[in-house]
């Protein structure tokens, strides 16, 4: 038939073509133009330009009787079978297409759909065998096969391949090999064979593989691979007498590549990360390990996310260590000569963090950080679950990392926010774990917790504002005493209408600040728990700014936007006599306050030229700030020599990016009346197209620290970069921890060396990794 419109369903049961033509017409299909076929004949069918699709509706039972009467028959999906040409002979009753073959079943009938592709193509009807070759082309949806032959049977999906690859959706290792039996719907078995995620031209060896001679491989399972060798090239490094690769295209529980190392603190190490799939939207992994000097090591890493932004982290690590701190305090048994020995046996390392989104304007954080003794992250900063690897996680999925590992402290935060049209609210409830408290004595404040409210509310007919804030806190500095603090701000905001290019408001209230100490058996010095205390103070605010906005032409296509907008604010407040009140942080002791704070806040953007400015790229700002005290300026002097000093420090934060891949921040205080410069930080980041990295801050105290951390990366070439990171004390003028690393990664597989010291330790890494496994080989050599 060659005909435009014609579309033929086949039976391919053993029945006479009569019961064929009599089915169409049956079955309401267009079969008028359907001519008797007598039986024993065979006919062609020639489409491609008119897209003739040819169905095989495959059945176990299905007689031509049944059809007659109108009964249901018992079928499976139907197959589509596209070619150049199609023939079907009717003894032997088989079927043979040929030219651009194309066999799938129905995609919107079937839950698995399948695809073949090959040149030509043979299905006997009563067996339901399909032979196809040239050129073989497999498609599922966990993956691709393509042979030079496939004898396959459609009904149990088992059969025999030769010169056979298979791609395995998601993952980028293929297994390929010449005589291959496919003895289940995803089940292979490989004589002879090889491994590789190498794209190889020709003949040539890919870099790497794994060679076997029988292998096992489930896909969506794992493949197991008997008198399997690991070579480069063509030569031979490694025989492994069974081995286990994952050939999985979803999350599945099993063993990740483990971490070997070694070191003259810990000695040789061994961690067997197993992960677990709990289900689509959390997961499991154990880090079983032991080290040779230390003893038995545990880790656990709980992940789940419930939507885009509710996600939540936890981890933890135990050792049972079997060395300890002896001491004397200062010497060199004492771990980075810190003067505090450790010795308990038992050490953990827990952190969390949490994201949980009850609605686009309330928010759950959490974030959880306690460990045993302060020596536990300096020792283990590297590896799977070291300090610097959680760091990195937390970042990814957090935006937010961990306290720095020299921290003696660390903080745990839980906090709720919502916030509304009017107003806005919070909790907050704050533990620090301080590893030192056991051998200091002296415990760290506790908040537990903080409850914040804040709201405007305009009032009906009056151009005024009613303002509300409020803070109640609950702290415990110490074993048996509470200590409750409730400030209340009510105050009146108005609103000034200056022009089409000023603003301003007015806002006056009255503070009131209710303090209690409380004591639980015998009171510590320092507290007096008779009497309720309590503060008031008078808070006035009035503020005016302007905004001024102009482009300048850079040239014919872009302008520059520079927007100015200058602020003048006059704050008063009285705070009377605090020296009875407790002490526990900056918001107890408020200063009076009679002072004029001018802001220059310039912004600069690119935009594009056209009847509207429309910008498109911020290029920085330049911010000046800089208060006048009229309370300094009135006092008397006193003292001989004294002087007024009314002027703050002059406040500077410059940002300057005038390229898309550069970024650089400084920000300074200087003092006006000769004293220098009082602090300065800067900051700088450059990360272009090529993955050349540079990042530069520098922090100054005056009086306190002064430190420089830099972190590089540059690609060399193609294949070839360089790493260096280094973090300087410039205030003691000696290096904290310095890294200096060589990469080289290649289509399939990379290696890095990296050396590194601090002032406890001096490394030497060396790692290998392939794509699709993760790292092969890792060796380190470490020295005290």
């Amino acid at each position: 038939l060659c005909r435009r419109a014609a579309q033929l369903s086949f039976i391919p049961q053993g029945h006479k073509s009569r019961c064929l033509v009599d089915s169409l017409i049956g079955s309401g299909r267009r079969a008028a133009q359907l001519s008797f076929i007598p039986q024993g004949h065979k006919f062609h069918l020639c489409r491609r330009a008119a897209q003739l699709s040819f169905i095989i509706l495959l059945a176990l039972t299905l007689t031509c009787q049944a059809n007659q009467s109108g009964a249901q028959a018992n079928s499976t999906e139907p197959w589509v079978l596209e070619a150049d040409q199609i023939t079907y002979h009717n003894d032997p009753q088989q079927i043979t297409a040929a030219g651009d073959v194309v066999l799938r079943n129905s995609e919107e009938e079937s839950t698995e759909p399948l695809e073949i592709r090959a040149d030509t193509l043979t299905y006997l009807t009563t067996t339901s065998e399909l032979d196809a070759r040239g050129n073989v082309f497999l498609k599922e949806a966990s993956g691709t096969v393509s042979a030079s032959s496939i004898l396959l049977n459609l009904q149990d999906q088992t059969g025999k391949l030769t010169s056979t690859t298979i791609s395995l959706a998601d993952h980028e290792i293929k297994f390929s090999g010449k005589r291959v039996e496919k003895i289940a719907k995803d089940r292979y078995v490989f004589f002879g064979g090889r491994a590789t995620s190498c794209q190889t031209e020709g003949n040539k060896s890919p870099a790497w593989s794994i060679n076997w001679r029988k292998a096992d491989i489930t896909v969506d399972g794992m493949a197991y691979l008997k008198h399997a060798t690991f070579k480069v090239k063509r030569m031979p490094l490694l025989y492994i007498p069974y081995l286990a690769l994952p050939a999985k295209t979803t999350r599945q529980t099993g063993f990740l590549f483990p971490e070997i190392s070694h070191s003259s603190r810990d000695g040789v190490g061994f961690i067997t990360p197993l992960f677990i799939n709990l289900s689509p939207s959390s997961d499991l992994t154990l880090f079983p390990g032991y080290y040779e000097k230390r003893g038995t090591f545990a880790g656990l890493e709980f992940r789940y996310m419930t939507s885009y932004n509710s996600r939540a982290t936890l981890a933890g690590n135990y050792q049972h260590d079997r060395t300890k701190d002896l001491g004397p305090a200062g010497s060199a048994d004492d771990y980075r000569q810190d003067g505090y020995l450790r010795t308990r046996h038992d050490r953990y390392w827990i952190r969390a963090k949490a994201d949980h989104y009850f609605s686009q304007n309330s928010v759950l954080r959490l974030d959880a950080d306690t460990v045993s003794d302060q020596d536990f992250l300096h020792e283990y900063r590297d590896g799977l679950t070291g300090f610097a690897q959680s760091n990195r996680n937390f970042l990814n999925d957090f935006n937010r990392g961990l306290q720095e590992a020299s921290l003696n402290f660390r903080e745990s935060i839980l906090q709720f926010s919502s916030r509304s049209q009017l107003g806005s609210g919070g909790l907050e409830i704050r533990h620090v774990d301080d590893t030192l408290t056991e051998l200091t004595g002296v415990e760290p404040t506790q908040t537990l917790p903080r409850v914040l409210y804040s709201r405007r509310q305009p009032l009906k007919n009056l151009p005024l504002s009613f303002g509300w804030e409020s803070e109640y806190v609950y702290y415990r500095p110490e074993e048996g005493i509470g200590y409750q603090r409730l400030d209340l701000l009510p105050r009146l905001i108005l609103p000034m209408p200056l022009g089409p290019m000023l603003e301003g408001t007015i806002a006056g209230g009255f503070r009131e600040t209710v303090y209690r100490v409380e004591t639980i058996g015998t009171p510590a010095s320092g507290w007096n728990s008779a009497n309720a205390q309590n503060r008031n103070t008078f808070d006035f605010t009035t503020n005016i700014a302007a905004l001024l906005a102009r482009a300048f032409p850079i040239t014919a296509e872009r302008r520059l936007t520079h927007t100015f907008r200058p602020n003048l604010r006059y704050n008063y407040r009285t705070s009377g006599d605090q020296s009875t009140l407790p002490d526990l942080d900056g918001f107890d002791r408020l200063a009076d306050d009679n002072s004029l704070t001018l802001e220059l806040n310039n912004y600069f953007r690119s935009g594009k030229a056209g009847p509207q400015i429309l910008p498109t790229r911020q290029l920085g700002y330049l911010k000046l700030k800089q208060s006048y005290s009229l309370e300094e300026a009135r006092r008397d002097l006193t003292v001989p020599g004294d002087k007024r000093r009314p002027f703050s420090d002059l406040a500077l934060d410059l940002e300057i990016s005038p390229l898309a891949d550069l970024f650089l921040r400084y920000q300074t205080a200087l003092d006006v009346y000769g004293q220098g410069v009082s602090r300065y930080n800067l900051q700088s980041r450059y990360h272009n197209n090529r993955q050349d990295k540079l990042t530069i801050d520098y922090d100054y105290v005056k009086g306190g620290a002064s430190n420089l951390n830099i972190s590089s990366q540059l690609q060399l070439t193609g294949k070839l970069s360089a790493r260096y990171n280094t973090t300087r004390s410039l205030q003691d003028n000696h290096t904290t921890a310095e890294s200096l690393g060589l990469l080289y990664n290649s289509q399939c597989w990379g290696v890095e060396l990296t050396g590194s010291r601090d002032s406890e330790d001096r490394r030497l890494m060396l790692t290998f990794s392939l794509t699709g496994i993760g790292k092969a080989l890792e060796l380190r050599k470490s020295e005290v």
